[in-house]
Formats: C-alpha cells, sequence, structure tokens
C-alpha cells in the first residue's frame, strides 16, 4: 500500500500543472464534467488506432496532435507558434488561430 501511495504521490507532484482545481473552476462557473467530449475523442481515437484504417494514428502521434489541441483550446497556440516562429505576424487583438 506504502508503495502506490508513494507512485500516486509522485504522479500527482509531476502533473500538478496539468490537474484542474475543480473548485476554482466552479467558483468561475466553469465547466468541471468533460465527459461527453471525453466520449466523442475517445470514439475518434479508437478508430484510429484499428489497424484496417487508412489513416492509423500512433500513440505518440495522437498524444502531440491532442497537444496542439489542447493549446488551441486554452488560446495559447498562436504564443507557442510565434516562439518557434519568431518573423510570424502577431493575430489581431482578441484573435487566435
Amino acid at each position: 500500500m506504502l508503495k502506490a501511495v508513494r507512485a500516486f504521490e509522485t504522479y500527482v507532484t509531476n502533473h500538478r500543472a496539468f490537474i484542474p482545481n475543480y473548485g476554482e473552476r466552479y467558483q468561475q462557473r466553469e465547466t468541471i464534467s468533460t465527459g461527453f467530449t471525453e466520449s466523442a475523442v475517445s470514439q475518434v481515437v479508437s478508430k484510429r488506432f484499428v489497424k484496417q484504417q487508412h489513416i492509423r494514428w500512433t500513440e505518440a502521434g495522437a498524444y502531440l496532435l491532442l497537444q496542439i489541441r489542447v493549446q488551441v483550446r486554452n488560446g495559447d497556440w498562436r504564443a507557442t507558434l510565434s516562439r518557434w516562429y519568431p518573423a510570424m505576424k502577431a493575430a489581431p487583438e482578441g484573435k487566435d488561430v
């Protein structure tokens, strides 16, 4: 049991930046439940991992795609692109890629 608790503690410590504060989200009237989204993503991803599909995702490719999608959803994607491509013009105020 102690080994499992320590492994959980390590996981939480290493991933704390990615764990939502649901109390804070509730107070700000933000979405807490993502079950409907997770279900849709699960259906799409599981279909793409099937070997008979013409377009098949690897685990690494799916992970990278999801990282980009999260940045787009959070409004951080333009900043990431600007770091990679400094000559890229900034988006007009309030707009993002």
